[in-house]
């Protein structure tokens, strides 16, 4: 099982999300920004949230959500399952975001994003392009306004 994490940055009624490069796993798709859990959940959401956007946060700034996703998926013809837990923090002011490429343990490039957009939590449970490991509940996040 592969445990990661997804933050949802909630900014004026929007969620930041993170559109796939192209020459990635799921090119165009969008997600949530988050990763693998390399360390503790928390400090985890907080280094990946860092990594890809520049986005700083402090521990007291992030909140679990009570609701974990697990989901089975194929990945080069292996069945793996994922286990994912997310965290939100809400933002006063809008955030500079800065795309990053990271790099995995080994120092190999690891997914790539090639842009960001702030989208209204209202509009997340129609968007086609939306990542499985950043589906969720939509009354879930309505109810944390």
């Amino acid at each position: 099982m592969v445990e990661t994490v997804r933050i949802i940055v909630i900014w004026d009624g929007k969620v930041l999300l993170l559109k796939k490069a192209k020459n990635s796993n799921n090119p165009d798709m969008l997600e949530l920004p988050g990763g693998k859990i390399e360390d503790q959940p928390l400090q985890s959401a907080i280094r990946e949230l860092e990594e890809e956007t520049s986005i700083s946060l402090s521990e007291d700034s992030l909140n679990k959500l009570s609701y974990e996703k697990v989901y089975t998926f194929d990945y080069h013809g292996v069945k793996t399952t994922r286990i994912v837990y997310y965290y939100y923090a809400f933002l006063n002011e809008k955030p500079s975001v800065s795309i990053n490429g990271t790099t995995d343990i080994d120092g190999k490039p690891e997914d790539k994003h090639q842009s960001y957009e702030w989208v209204d939590i209202s509009e997340l449970q129609y968007l086609q392009t939306l990542a499985e490991n950043s589906k969720i509940d939509i009354y879930l996040l309505r109810n944390l306004s």
